[in-house]
């Protein structure tokens, strides 16, 4: 029968992928060194280890190269689906030990630790960490390194400050996702993985399901890609009507179209302290305290607001309907994360820098201080930051004021 043929000639077929794709990953694990005449950084298993190495409190560590990574960017949240287009930006970073150069010499006066918002510059002195000692006028050690959450940043200042210890620690907490990043550490040390940053765990064949499954993902991103080119080069309908997701933003006499990420969890700060994961942050910033002040280091925090929190509230009838109907459930839970952070500060009498309420401020006069179709601030928000630290940094009068002699 006809049909009968069919199914023989797929789990041929199968079969045949199965043996051919199980020799490949068989070649590539026992002779590594052939990763290198291929591009496999597309496939995160392979990504991965060409870029990190394991390690026992940090899970990952970057390779201690140095070397200068240059890109051109519209945003990780970018997609010509959208029907809108972007200036592409010119992004230039230099890596020193794994992280971003810093461009004055030891001794370092304050450490900068955080995440990929810590890590991100357009150019390296664009950083925050160097915004903050071109405002202040002393030398800044970055410690950002995207993926990075909170008991990434108690560890790297504890072996860091030791080589280095410098008068300021600035914990730089981003209300998008370090708390995302503690429960995804717990279930790390739990036996699971953190994100897909563990590709090593597992037997041989649980990792080559991993490979075949992230392959089929970036086959499937490709094909889609192609689709939505031909699709275009035919039609325009697409274009006709706003995605449901995009926020047009009043910003001033302008509309800015906008994608967003990291909405604010629907909880009060009573609720929101009550999580595991927030009490768990509550001890790590503890730790931080504890290690700081035993090194005669002065421990900071520093509150990171989320796009959607600041510009959010300034979507137009004109936006996506998920988008509006997200923008106004959620407004009442906008800043609530600020407020935990703060009580947690006032606890353990650290002294908070808290961005949600001037980034608000500036938002209202028209300030673009993210990029549009990125989750990341923009220069224009690294330049407000490292103002608004430097302010607080020298002024005086407050318990919880910070002043450098």
């Amino acid at each position: 029968m006809r049909w009968l043929k069919f199914v023989r000639a797929g789990a041929y077929v199968a079969f045949l992928f199965a043996v051919v794709s199980l020799l490949l990953f068989s070649a590539l694990e026992f002779a590594p060194e052939l990763r290198s005449r291929i591009d496999l950084s597309s496939i995160r298993y392979y990504g991965i280890q060409a870029t990190y190495t394991p390690d026992p409190q940090l899970i990952f560590i970057p390779n201690g190269r140095d070397y200068t990574q240059k890109i051109a960017m519209k945003g990780d949240l970018y997609s010509a689906r959208y029907g809108f287009d972007v200036p592409t930006i010119d992004y230039q970073a230099t890596y020193e030990g794994g992280f971003r150069k810093n461009l004055n010499p030891p001794p370092f006066e304050i450490f900068v630790i955080g995440d990929s918002y810590i890590e991100m510059g357009e150019r390296d002195d664009d950083t925050l960490s160097e915004r903050v000692a071109s405002e202040l006028g002393v030398s800044t050690y970055n410690l950002g390194r995207g993926w990075y959450g909170p008991h990434h940043y108690v560890e790297l200042f504890r072996r860091h400050a030791k080589e280095h210890t410098p008068r300021y620690a600035l914990f730089c907490f981003f209300s998008g996702n370090d708390i995302r990043d503690i429960g995804q550490y717990l279930a790390w040390q739990d036996g699971g993985s953190y994100y897909d940053f563990s590709p090593t765990q597992g037997n041989f064949f649980q990792r080559y399901l991993l490979v075949m499954s992230d392959a089929k993902r970036v086959a499937r991103n490709w094909y889609k890609g192609r689709r939505r080119q031909v699709v275009a080069s035919v039609t325009e309908d697409w274009e006709k009507s706003i995605h449901h997701k995009i926020g047009m933003i009043a910003l001033g006499d302008r509309s800015v179209p906008m994608r967003f990420t990291y909405e604010p969890a629907a909880q009060t700060p009573t609720e929101q302290l009550e999580t595991r994961e927030w009490q768990v942050l509550r001890e790590l910033i503890g730790e931080f305290r504890d290690v700081a002040r035993a090194s005669d280091v002065q421990p900071v925090l520093l509150y990171i607001p989320t796009k959607f929190e600041i510009y959010a509230p300034y979507a137009t009838p004109e936006s996506g309907e998920t988008l509006l109907d997200e923008a106004a459930t959620l407004a009442p839970f906008n800043g609530n994360s600020a407020e935990s952070l703060g009580r947690i500060a006032s606890e353990l009498g650290i002294p908070l820098v808290d961005l949600y309420p001037e980034y608000r401020r500036r938002a209202a006069t028209g300030e673009l201080l993210y990029y549009p179709f990125d989750s990341h601030w923009n220069s224009a928000g690294r330049r407000a930051a490292a103002e608004f630290v430097a302010a607080r940094w020298t002024s005086v009068g407050s318990g919880s004021a910070i002043s450098l002699p």
